[in-house]
């Protein structure tokens, strides 16, 4: 149980930053996947495939022989794809040259000296390719991320048109649910007992039927009279900005590429360390530390 003396430690060490949107801040907003994939090492791809979801769908043997094509492969036959990948410089991809330049063009998306080797922000990330109602269950990112998404579809279809931000038509690709870190075991309880999923969020992945539910908890834990429970519609070219600590999970409403990078802050060390043993650890199996251990020896 999340006691009042766990509470205060975790107020103290975390300056809680509440996840927000930045609406069409990348101008490219489609993208080819084979365009996309082709940026990519053909290193980063094979990390793709040995993926516990992945695996036993692909196609090892067109894997090994073209990687670019069984990842589409596996994207048209609706198997949400990941890989760690580093894109390949040698190679003219607009997509990558897209992503370096967003996130130059982000001042806290610079890794601090004392991560560089272990991560280095400007080169490496988390690439998704997936078909709508795919996602990532809910899961803790212990230090900050920021994701950018691209539509792989010419155009939206149905319910998920909705508003325009300045000149762009802007159309919902992803939905993301973030859950407060100090009520996150309280929301672990209720997903256990009022959504009926045993594991609490370990494996969750909200439903449509379950929506209105979270929202209400959401509104009956207010802090400060904000919602403990945040709803942000990802649209292409958006990205969203998630601070460590925050309970995530994340549905595709349309087929969306979406590329994820973390960074590290010496200064917010205290914030991952409390992060880790407080949210991460307690309601989250195979959390590990290590990151954290290694940056705390470099300092």
């Amino acid at each position: 149980m999340f006691n009042v003396h766990v509470q205060q430690k975790l107020v103290y060490a975390v300056q809680i930053e509440w996840p927000n949107i930045i609406h069409g801040f990348c101008a490219s907003q489609r993208v080819d996947p084979a365009t996309l994939l082709r940026g990519l090492t053909r290193e980063a791809l094979k990390d793709g495939f040995t993926r516990p979801a992945v695996e036993a769908e692909a196609d090892k043997a067109l894997a090994e022989r073209d990687p670019v094509a069984a990842a589409v492969n596996l994207f048209d036959r609706g198997t949400y794809f990941q890989c760690n990948f580093e894109p390949d410089t040698a190679v003219e991809s607009a997509p990558c040259q897209v992503l370096m330049s967003v996130k130059a063009a982000r001042p806290g998306s610079q890794v601090c000296e004392a991560a560089r080797g272990l991560t280095d922000t400007s080169r490496t990330g988390l690439l998704m390719l997936g078909k709508a109602g795919l996602g990532t269950k809910f899961h803790v990112d212990r230090t900050q991320a920021e994701n950018v998404a691209f539509s792989v579809v010419d155009k939206p279809k149905g319910k998920s048109k909705a508003t325009r931000h300045g000149s762009q038509p802007h159309f919902v690709l992803a939905r993301w649910w973030f859950v407060h870190p100090h009520v996150a075991p309280r929301f672990a309880e209720f997903v256990r007992d009022s959504l009926h999923h045993a594991d609490g969020l370990q494996d969750f992945m909200p439903k449509p039927e379950h929506w209105e539910l979270m929202l209400a908890f959401g509104s009956m834990n207010a802090i400060d009279g904000r919602d403990v429970v945040v709803v942000l519609n990802q649209g292409p070219g958006d990205i969203v900005l998630v601070p460590p600590g925050w309970p995530h999970a994340v549905n595709n409403v349309m087929p969306c590429c979406k590329l994820a990078w973390d960074h590290y802050d010496p200064r917010h060390l205290a914030t991952y360390a409390a992060v880790h043993r407080d949210v991460a650890s307690p309601l989250f199996r195979g959390a590990q530390l290590e990151t954290i251990t290694w940056l705390l020896d470099q300092l």
